[in-house]
């Protein structure tokens, strides 16, 4: 009785060690290291690196432990019978809602104001000239102020729900959203008219829906060179940078081997053949450059999983159709013709657009400064908002 009292003890508490380290990122991450790898890399370089994987992917309570387990189950049949799909789909579906995820820490009530956001894009002439994109974020909710904005589709009063092509969160087939007397005005996307679809799910829209990639984030191409010409990483002044930069890391590549020897041979003999001197005296910064490219291949390329360029596109803002213009646009209309709005002033106020100057739209005029306009700027916008 005493041996079976001391083996129950000691069961139960490796037991307990063991749960415990199962929700540890480390765990999730390097455990099943070739399917997880890509996210265990790209979760530790974003914004929620400090937030533990069960705390969005689990959930609380016995019920949720549960399902985990045994969801974690079929995982390892999948693996280790390789029945998986490479790349793994997305959206996933079962995450928790984001009222008991995201909304522990965003808090919707207290979306109000503005967030001023200067976006710098890079040309691919000799200079790599920078072009700025300036924009007021309108973050409002809309809660006591009427002046709504980004986050109105999240505020308690609003509800909008949707049904997209193939479940996919991506071609929206209608979308509902809910007016002041409690009623649903729909909105059927005329474009897909016609088109066979399988059978309707429908969603509640919520801040997943817009922000399908806040953690596990894939970089565009062009956006990751101009973070690293924006971060200093690339030297500007080696001639057409931003365009060599690109060309190199867009590369058809068997494998992250292929990739780094074909990124350094590419910069380096561009500038060899086209800029002699240019390589003999900047090679340092040639070196730097290639190091910097091929940590943002690996960090984005995954052969194993095929994922590449463009595999897990993000819905934040409006690239292409994607984003903001799976709802907002003209093909979305309700029964009277009307359309769900683009209006470019519903969500932000445009200071700069692909300008060379950061705050073009504020230029200063006889002796007032540039900044002295946008305080002006930003403080009538603030009058506006309290309504005085």
């Amino acid at each position: 009785a005493i041996f079976t009292l001391a083996n129950i003890i000691i069961l139960g508490a490796a037991s307990s060690r063991m749960l415990a380290y199962m929700d540890e990122p480390e765990f999730c991450g390097t455990a099943c290291h070739s399917v997880m790898n890509p996210e265990w890399v790209t979760y530790q370089q974003s914004p929620h690196a400090r937030v533990k994987c069960v705390q969005c992917h689990v959930g609380e309570g016995v019920d949720a432990l549960v399902d985990s387990k045994l969801n974690g189950i079929w995982q390892m049949i999948s693996v280790t019978f390789d029945l998986l799909e490479r790349p793994i789909p997305t959206p996933v579906h079962n995450l928790r809602p984001a009222r008991e995820t995201c909304e522990k820490c965003h808090w919707p009530e207290k979306f109000y104001g503005s967030r001023l956001v200067t976006n710098v894009r890079y040309d691919s002439d000799s200079a790599s000239t920078p072009r700025y994109a300036t924009l007021n974020l309108k973050v409002d909710a809309g809660y006591g102020t009427g002046k709504a904005g980004i986050h109105w589709h999240v505020a308690a009063e609003n509800v909008v729900r949707y049904a997209s092509l193939n479940d996919q969160a991506e071609e929206m087939i209608w979308v509902e959203a809910r007016r002041p007397d409690g009623s649903f005005n729909r909105y059927v996307n005329r474009s897909l008219a016609g088109v066979a679809t399988e059978k309707e799910q429908q969603r509640t829209f919520d801040c997943i829906d817009c922000h399908n990639r806040a953690t596990h984030i894939y970089e565009r191409p062009q956006d990751a060179v101009d973070r690293l010409l924006r971060a200093g990483h690339l030297d500007r002044s080696l001639p057409f940078i931003k365009r060599e930069a690109l060309t190199a890391i867009t590369g058809n590549y068997a494998d992250n081997d292929a990739a780094e020897e074909g990124i350094a041979n590419s910069l380096t003999a561009f500038y060899r053949q086209h800029f002699p001197d240019v390589a003999r005296r900047r090679m340092m910064g040639i070196d730097s450059a290639i190091a910097a490219l091929q940590a943002v291949y690996a960090r984005n390329i995954f052969h194993s999983m095929n994922i590449t360029w463009g595999t897990y596109p993000s819905h934040i803002g409006h690239v292409g159709d994607g984003g903001c213009f799976r709802c907002h646009n003209g093909d979305m209309v309700d029964t009277s013709g009307s359309s769900i709005s683009s209006d470019c002033t519903l969500c932000h106020s445009i200071l700069a657009f692909n300008d060379e100057e950061p705050f073009k739209y504020l230029r200063a005029t006889d002796t007032t400064s540039a900044e002295a306009a946008m305080q002006e700027y930003l403080r009538q916008e603030f009058l506006d908002y309290i309504g005085e």
